[in-house]
């Protein structure tokens, strides 16, 4: 339902402010959302209310989700390519989308077992690598270019 509702609120947003700001603000909330249930989670064995701000940590991080890149499957394939592929590049979108949410599935209890409350670490640097990628590929685009 959550998820829903954040769906429904931005993509009137993103058409107001643009879908690459929609994305960089999406993946900013999963970070915070995903270091606050780190944090959450390597504390909750000696401070038991952080199981509390573990819900809320998860709940920013599915509205970080909702907000940039659950958005962006269905919404960037439909601005970058033509009425004839937009239907192969939404399928191929969504594939790898569902294809890396199953591997996630199937391999984070491993690394939780493995490395305990700091199993979400992989994800933040995954995300801050793709955040700062994108801003850097938004700041090149919109600076003069020197090569000409």
């Amino acid at each position: 339902m959550l998820m829903a509702v954040v769906c429904a609120i931005s993509s009137g947003c993103r058409q107001k402010i643009g879908s690459r700001t929609m994305l960089l603000s999406g993946l900013s909330i999963v970070v915070v959302g995903l270091i606050l249930l780190t944090v959450s989670t390597v504390w909750s064995v000696s401070i038991s209310e952080m199981s509390y701000i573990s819900v809320v940590a998860l709940t920013i991080t599915i509205i970080g989700i909702g907000v940039g890149p659950l958005l962006l499957i269905v919404a960037y394939p439909s601005e970058v390519t033509t009425q004839v592929t937009r239907p192969n590049a939404l399928w191929l979108g969504t594939t790898i989308f569902w294809i890396a949410g199953t591997i996630i599935v199937f391999v984070f209890p491993y690394s939780q077992r493995a490395i305990g409350g700091y199993a979400f670490i992989p994800f933040v640097i995954l995300v801050v690598v793709e955040v700062s990628l994108s801003t850097i590929t938004t700041y090149l685009q919109k600076s003069p270019s020197h090569f000409n």
